[in-house]
């Protein structure tokens, strides 16, 4: 999963830039699930928790904060459900919650 810490570039300028990379992660993601050597790949592959992790920042960053919020919290209650709470798949789920909601709440302000 990515660490919101390696992505200075949180807030692209333009929502229309922000909009594509949410479109671009959605297709991913539904990519990785059904992919055919996806066959019996869990949503909690590496992998896919990562592009999850994206797309809750991504739709953060498109304006979208419903739908941000929705996929942070089913990511981390996933992680929290399946690593336990000291996991290091939960502190980075729990990483791209601050991270949204640090997005978020800067849209809020504008």
């Amino acid at each position: 999963m990515i660490d919101p810490a390696d992505r200075p570039d949180t807030e692209p300028a333009d929502a229309a830039v922000a909009a594509q990379e949410m479109n671009a992660l959605y297709a991913r993601l539904a990519a990785l699930l059904s992919a055919p050597d996806a066959t019996g790949r869990a949503a909690l592959a590496d992998d896919v928790l990562a592009a999850r992790g994206e797309l809750a920042l991504a739709c953060a960053r498109a304006g979208r904060a419903e739908d941000s919020l929705i996929q942070v919290q089913e990511l981390v209650k996933d992680c929290r459900r399946n690593f336990g709470e000291d996991a290091p798949q939960t502190a980075r789920a729990l990483a791209v919650k601050d991270a949204a909601w640090a997005i978020i709440g800067e849209s809020l302000r504008e």
